[in-house]
């Protein structure tokens, strides 16, 4: 779940590994709380929701992915306004079943 503000920037992100930190903190019986709430209970060393723009290389999309170590990027516009997301299966498969010619 992608979190923007008013103007529909992203200021967060709530993925699967915040429902296993609210797991292993056996916080999952109180799942009626706001997604700000849950978002505290997230692990330290979050450094925040990893972007790339459609302008973006498929190479620079790999490195950040490797080196962030995520599973997806927000693709935002230059007013970092989401456009969509692209996940490391989305990537996997167009790299594997997109023909090679379609590359030239």
């Amino acid at each position: 779940m992608i979190h923007t503000c008013t103007i529909g920037r992203v200021v967060d992100i709530y993925a699967k590994y915040d429902v296993i930190n609210l797991a292993a903190e056996r916080t999952y019986n109180n799942l009626d709380i706001p997604l700000h709430k849950a978002l505290q209970h997230r692990a330290e060393g979050f450094e925040g929701v990893r972007t790339c723009q459609l302008s973006d290389t498929l190479i620079v999309i790999v490195r950040r992915i490797v080196t962030t170590q995520v599973h997806r990027l927000v693709v935002v516009d230059n007013d970092k306004h989401v456009i969509g997301v692209l996940s490391l299966s989305d990537l996997l498969s167009f790299l594997v079943l997109q023909p090679y010619s379609d590359f030239s």
